[in-house]
């Protein structure tokens, strides 16, 4: 029979873990719910599309540069440490983007945010993995970590329709501040600060810089080519992008030579698990939400659907994934992770492959929506499987790193999938439209361009324009079909 002191030692981890949840997932509410919001800061800031998209150009592309870096840092100072400096960031950030009296600074705040994104992320992902010893409670865990991952893509495309059509989108930051806080008080009494730092950790701060350039120029590219074009601003990143790369590659080989402290250091890479992890991980994300960019398109073009109802549509897809990760626990122990991540993977494909030739023909948010919830099953059970098996032997050293690159990684893939779809709607949109919106005496110059830009930003995720009153008649005049 188990002592009071020990009945607490046990409890205590599952109630640090519980408030680390709670910050992860109002983190993804405020990273997600953005998508929905920028046709309303054009609005009411009197900016132009693009100026409105750097509030989510700039997030992305900080956030993805500074993941690895700020892993380092967690794994030299402590989890604890980088989680509360992360946490107190993000709160000011939101505070000041909820009470922004102009563009210029929300813009700020936005960054801010962006610094914070990270440091929240990789501290949440390590402090997870590393506040268990036994495995079976570590998987449980992890898996938990996956749900929130969905629980947090649920409410943030509800809440994102629910505050940009009937409160105000200044409430969809405000509301974060409080929980934040509590969430922070709640992991500084459940983990020791001290407990999780190595002082004597390296950290490659040559290679950290060169992974930033890399993943500014690239997602910032990614971000503006689809509608800029490549041979303007993007291909100028893109190739500032593959120097940064071969320096890098450069720059790791030598430091590896040396036994100097490198990014990819081979205490992590080569962790039993890890690199298949990274390497799923990339895959999984670059094609799985692929199929989801279009699928509010149709729902407001030919349902003429609400952004709340859009959000109650996409829901399914978060409501599944938390299914799917907790179903992962059974699966893992029953089949072990590679079996349970090949089985999450085939019924990821499954989601798609019914997204694709049933829900999208059909033009209904009722077909659609089963078929995005069997898509969120299969990725949550990946999801949650996939950072159980690279990070559970990983060295204590190396953890927040490790999570650092895992994220990474995913990042990266989200990025390039989104890219490419972004750029294969555009010009198939444009080539079907082209006659239409030539012949079509109804347009304007003005028109037909703001159509062509609206295209753009749908491929790149943006459908929260389709929502404006003024847009919807010109898109369905054109007769585009998407």
């Amino acid at each position: 029979m188990k002592t009071r002191t020990e009945a607490a030692t046990d409890v205590a981890p599952w109630i640090g873990l519980s408030f680390v949840l709670l910050s992860f997932v109002f983190r993804l509410i405020n990273a997600v719910v953005t998508t929905s919001e920028l046709p309303v800061f054009q609005t009411e800031f009197g900016i132009s599309s693009a100026d409105a998209e750097l509030t989510l150009t700039l997030f992305l592309a900080i956030a993805g540069a500074l993941i690895v870096p700020i892993g380092m840092l967690a794994d030299r100072y402590g989890r604890v440490t980088v989680f509360t400096y992360g946490t107190v960031t993000m709160i000011v950030a939101n505070v000041i983007t909820a009470l922004s009296p102009n563009f210029t600074i929300l813009l700020a705040s936005r960054v801010l945010e962006a610094i914070a994104f990270p440091a929240m992320g990789v501290a949440s992902l390590a402090l997870v993995v590393g506040a268990f010893s036994d495995q079976r409670r570590k998987a449980l865990a992890i898996s938990f970590y996956g749900a929130s991952y969905g629980l947090g893509l649920t409410l943030a495309v509800v809440l994102g329709g629910f505050f940009t059509t009937d409160v105000s989108w200044r409430w969809s930051f405000a509301m974060n501040v409080p929980v934040l806080i509590v969430a922070l008080i709640g992991v500084r009494r459940s983990f020791t600060s001290k407990a999780d730092r190595h002082p004597g950790r390296p950290i490659d701060w040559a290679g950290g810089i060169f992974l930033l350039g890399i993943l500014t120029t690239l997602l910032i590219a990614l971000d503006q080519g689809p509608t800029s074009g490549w041979d303007g601003l993007a291909g100028v990143l893109i190739l500032a992008c593959l120097i940064f790369a071969v320096t890098l590659v450069a720059q790791q080989r030598w430091a590896a030579g040396r036994g100097k402290p490198a990014i990819f250091d081979a205490q992590v890479m080569d962790t039993p698990g890890f690199r298949p992890a990274i390497t799923v991980g990339f895959l999984m994300m670059f094609g799985g939400f692929a199929v989801v960019t279009v699928v509010p398109i149709l729902w407001v073009l030919t349902q003429d659907s609400s952004p709340i109802q859009v959000g109650l549509g996409l829901s399914t897809l978060g409501i599944g994934w938390m299914a799917g990760a907790l179903l992962s626990v059974r699966m893992g122990r029953r089949y072990g992770a590679r079996k349970s991540v090949i089985s999450g993977l085939i019924l990821a494909a499954a989601g798609l492959a019914a997204t694709a030739l049933i829900g999208v023909p059909s033009e209904s948010l009722v077909t659609t929506a089963p078929c995005l919830a069997l898509l969120g099953i299969g990725m949550g059970i990946a999801y949650a499987r996939i950072n159980e098996a690279g990070l559970q032997r990983m060295p204590e050293t190396h953890t927040s790193q490790g999570s650092g690159l895992l994220i990474g990684f995913r990042l990266i893939g989200g990025g390039l999938g989104s890219a490419l779809l972004a750029q294969f709607l555009l010009l198939t949109a444009t080539n079907a439209a082209e006659k239409a919106i030539t012949s079509d005496a109804a347009l304007s110059s003005a028109q037909q361009q703001e159509l062509t830009q609206t295209i753009g930003a749908i491929g790149r995720g943006r459908y929260g324009s389709l929502f404006t009153d003024e847009l919807k008649p010109t898109l369905e005049s054109a007769t585009v079909d998407i």
